[in-house]
């Protein structure tokens, strides 16, 4: 069953991505998309490292990083995965379930993010 949940999600979301609809928003779809492989695919696994390695890179290059985009990567991805994958602290500011995060995100990830999203 989350086989098949995955599966739909992640037609869904290549569509998207190449689709004529505009560029896809990063709340809407990348982190969207990173919580159903954090719900569908059992921790651990090579191929879910390897495939929200490539759903980041991806994110990055369209310079659509944002919090909820490291906060899904830091419950996907073990320190030394996540560590290997940013290549540098990355810290910002958020304030989540009563308490202060600081993730600092490098200006190039995030170039294309309106002010409401960062």
């Amino acid at each position: 069953m989350f086989y098949l949940a995955f599966k739909v999600a992640r037609r869904i979301f290549k569509e998207i991505l190449s689709g004529d609809s505009g560029s896809p928003n990063q709340i809407v779809w990348f982190a969207t998309f990173l919580k159903c492989c954090c719900s569908l695919i059992s921790p651990g696994g090579v191929k879910r490292d390897q495939l929200v390695q490539s759903i980041f890179t991806d994110c990055r290059e369209r310079s659509l990083v944002d919090v909820k985009v490291i906060i899904s990567l830091r419950r996907l991805l073990s320190s030394d995965v996540l560590q290997s994958l940013l290549g540098e602290p990355v810290t910002c500011s958020c304030k989540r379930y009563g308490r202060k995060l600081e993730i600092r995100i490098p200006s190039g990830w995030r170039n294309n993010l309106h002010s409401r999203d960062l």
